[in-house]
């Protein structure tokens, strides 16, 4: 079963994919643009996991106390792994040597 509903999940989005595309071509036009980045972007957030699930968390919960679960919490560790991995990404992206290495697909790799 996890099988078939990772293939039936794969074909809507595909499906969804090309109605974008051909309906809404402004927001392909966005989507494409921010899809470029999207590795780097998974670069970014495997990090933060580790950095802000364990450190930056007990903060915020200590910071919302008076909550009985912890919602302000969790609303600044949202905030807060969006704002970090903007930055961080926009950071990366301006060293040149990973811009090409993620993002720039024409970079010429040497043959062995």
């Amino acid at each position: 079963m996890a099988v078939l509903g990772g293939i039936g999940s794969a074909v809507v989005l595909l499906g969804i994919a090309f109605f974008i595309e051909k309906h809404w071509q402004k927001l392909a036009n966005l989507l494409s643009y921010v899809g470029q980045y999207s590795l780097v972007l998974l670069c970014i957030h495997s990090m933060d996991i580790g950095l802000l699930d364990s450190k930056i968390m007990h903060f915020f919960q200590s910071q919302a106390w008076f909550l009985k679960d912890s919602l302000i919490a969790y609303i600044g560790l949202m905030l807060a792994r969006i704002l970090y991995t903007t930055f961080f990404t926009w950071i990366l992206l301006k060293i040149k040597f990973i811009y090409q290495l993620f993002v720039d697909r024409n970079f010429p790799l040497k043959k062995l």
